[in-house]
């Protein structure tokens, strides 16, 4: 199995709060996808990796509805 982080763990290098990361997982539209472990969310290391070498963008974005607005 492939190393993976917790989301708290995940969102503190990605400077995000841990709750973005749940909503990127609940309307799946952030730039990573998380893995299921046991019930929990748990997101991959070569994912973050490749977004902080800049291969995706993380942007601000606001969801209004299942919307996104930039």
């Amino acid at each position: 199995m492939e190393p993976v982080l917790s989301t708290r763990d995940a969102a503190a290098i990605l400077n995000r709060k841990p709750q973005t990361l749940r909503k990127w997982a609940c309307l799946e539209n952030g730039p990573i996808r998380p893995v299921r472990v046991n019930a929990h969310l748990t997101w991959r290391v070569a994912d973050i990796m490749t977004l902080l070498r800049g291969h995706v963008y993380v942007t601000a974005q606001t969801c209004i509805g299942g919307i996104h607005a930039e």
